[in-house]
């Protein structure tokens, strides 16, 4: 059984679940985009999806970092 300060410890670090999705972009979505054999301006597709692996990576980071100080600073 939960208590209610169970719950809200759990609840307190859901946004830290953004985290997943640099890791689903990479271990999950490269072999379906391995699969596309397009490639935009000559360069490969699996090569732009990494690139843009990087900035989701780095904008899921960003928000949680800024979250996680927020709550920081109003002791919560």
């Amino acid at each position: 059984m939960t208590t209610p300060r169970t719950r809200s410890r759990a609840g307190r670090h859901r946004h830290r679940l953004l985290l997943l999705v640099p890791y689903l972009w990479s271990v999950a979505a490269i072999p379906l985009v391995n699969s596309v054999h397009a490639a935009p301006l000559g360069v490969p597709l699996l090569l732009w999806w990494a690139l843009a692996g990087v900035v989701v990576t780095t904008g899921c980071l960003g928000v949680v970092w800024r979250l996680d100080r927020a709550r920081e600073v109003t002791g919560r």
